[in-house]
């Protein structure tokens, strides 16, 4: 005879029961899947060779039982308990024709069905109820203690997040029931903080690679705080508990099928033998938010870049339009801007700014203005950026073109001449127009460096052949007075291209400054 048992577990028996007959009596799919659950577990209990009397069958309390004897088709199902959800198949009582059998090895279980994608909001929402629901658990202990009145300073808080968790989907907050599993305070005060840290974890997730439109895959740093987030929860669970907990087995799965996606390593804390540790829950919170932190300061400089990009287009624009709407306080912000750019640590090589800039290679850079330092290195990324694509461009062909008075007449005082052109990198098609067009013997090419010896180029501009030195560096006011002075001192024709590179650009500013000088020399 079994012994009898204690009044609070007999207690507890009948409650329990009165709520599954309660349940039974007024849902169908609950009398399918109870039904179900017997069936399974008298299927696992076949598995043993050892002999054993008949299990019996679980029959509904408010269905009569038929007289005849026919095989149930066979429906899929699902069973909740507490924050589990078990897919199941059970009989399905409301199908006449029974579907044919399928055989099935002993003891292996129906394919599981497809499972739905991770929620974050709803892991969100849940570990945050949970959270809050632990440090009430204590604060409601001690409340208990101290003899406070139920009604004014207990139940109040107790239904409002009941009603909270029932309106949430699979939200079973343990730590408020009664009959439920027990942790003491420090352990709550524990699992408090790592369910915050779930939350946070799966919010940074859902902004930062669910919503994540580029094709870039997610960082790995990211991954792998958030894996060791959640590890850190199933375990403090699971030493306090002895319970898994349905949003950590979910952060779990997306991890899981993330590293699947993208191939994304990750080192540690993936494994039951490799757990986190719940006592540096405050050092995994720094990590995520020290992440979060930079990804918005690398956000910002992007959003910094751009805009110095687009103010520069602007003007840009404004200046190629024509003076009808340009002027030159177009310039002015354009140098202003690139300025700014090197100030805040971008590169000048940057390729949206350099094909930016570029489009400015054919206008007047205004004689009166002086560029500061920080921009003199973008526009001598941006002489090296022209410079490539056309060595790495084929030349166009060539077009009918109305030669110039001034091409004419500068073609009559270089013809079989040598002229040196200073100034950025050689630029092959350039070079060549300007050869053909001016008729000159050659264009001696010299580019410049930082840092290149102011010797070196002025061996290069005294030889006795040279007829005339081009600068074409045109911003950079104390260069232009260096190689002025040399010119000067001595005796070569001196001139400053202001514009770009073509055969009409480079005459017209030869005659304006030195057609004189040449024609004497």
């Amino acid at each position: 005879m079994p012994p009898e048992l204690p009044d609070d577990l007999t207690s507890a028996v009948a409650r329990v029961l009165s709520v599954l007959r309660r349940e039974i009596e007024r849902d169908e799919e609950f009398r399918r899947a109870l039904r179900g659950l017997g069936e399974m577990l008298v299927e696992l209990a076949a598995d043993t060779d050892e002999p054993r009397a008949a299990a019996p069958v679980l029959e509904p309390v408010v269905e009569p039982k038929t007289k005849t004897k026919t095989k149930t088709p066979v429906v899929e199902t699902t069973l909740e308990i507490g924050d589990a959800v078990h897919t199941m198949f059970v009989p399905d009582s409301g199908t006449a024709a029974p579907p044919p059998a399928l055989p099935r090895e002993r003891g292996a279980q129906p394919a599981s069905p497809a499972l739905p994608p991770v929620d974050m909001r709803s892991i969100v929402k849940r570990c945050g109820l949970k959270a809050r629901s632990c440090r009430w658990a204590i604060d409601r202990r001690g409340r208990v203690a101290a003899n406070a009145d139920c009604n004014q300073a207990i139940a109040p808080t107790d239904k409002e997040l009941m009603d909270i968790a029932r309106d949430l989907p699979n939200c079973y907050v343990w730590m408020l029931d009664p009959y439920g599993p027990q942790a003491d305070d420090d352990e709550l005060a524990v699992i408090a903080e790592c369910y915050d840290n779930l939350a946070q974890a799966a919010e940074t997730a859902e902004h930062f690679i669910e919503n994540d439109e580029r094709d870039e895959p997610p960082d790995e740093d990211l991954v792998q705080i958030i894996a060791t987030i959640q590890s850190a929860l199933r375990r403090v669970l699971e030493v306090a508990i002895d319970r898994e907990d349905l949003d950590q087995r979910e952060m779990f799965r997306w991890l899981r099928d993330l590293t699947q996606e993208h191939g994304i390593p990750i080192r540690q804390h993936m494994r039951l033998n490799d757990p986190a540790d719940p006592a540096s829950w405050d050092q995994y919170r720094d990590d995520l938010f020290g992440w979060i932190e930079q990804r918005e300061s690398r956000e910002l400089r992007q959003r910094k870049r751009q805009q110095l990009v687009s103010r520069i287009r602007y003007h840009v624009k404004r200046l190629i339009d024509g003076p009808d709407v340009a002027s030159p306080h177009d310039w002015e912000r354009i140098l202003e801007t690139t300025a700014d750019w090197t100030d805040a640590g971008f590169p000048a090589s940057n390729k949206d700014l350099c094909a930016e800039l570029a489009r400015l290679e054919a206008l007047e850079f205004p004689d009166d203005l002086d560029m500061p330092p920080a921009a003199e290195q973008v526009f001598d990324a941006v002489d090296r950026y022209i410079a490539l694509r056309q060595r790495s461009s084929a030349p166009a062909a060539p077009r009918p073109q109305i030669v110039s008075d001034e091409v004419r007449r500068a073609a009559d005082l270089l013809r079989g001449r040598v002229a040196v052109l200073i100034g950025g990198d050689e630029r092959v098609h350039a070079r060549n127009a300007l050869e053909r067009e001016l008729e000159l013997q050659e264009l001696r090419w010299i580019p410049t460096r930082a840092g290149m010896p102011l010797d070196r180029i002025e061996s290069e501009m005294i030889r006795g052949d040279v007829a005339v030195v081009i600068l074409a560096i045109r911003w950079s006011s104390h260069v232009y007075k260096s190689f002025a002075e040399i010119c000067q001192r001595h005796g070569i024709p001196f001139v400053r291209l202001l514009a770009g590179y073509s055969p009409n650009q480079v005459a017209h500013h030869v005659l304006k400054q030195a057609e004189r000088a040449i024609a004497g020399r």
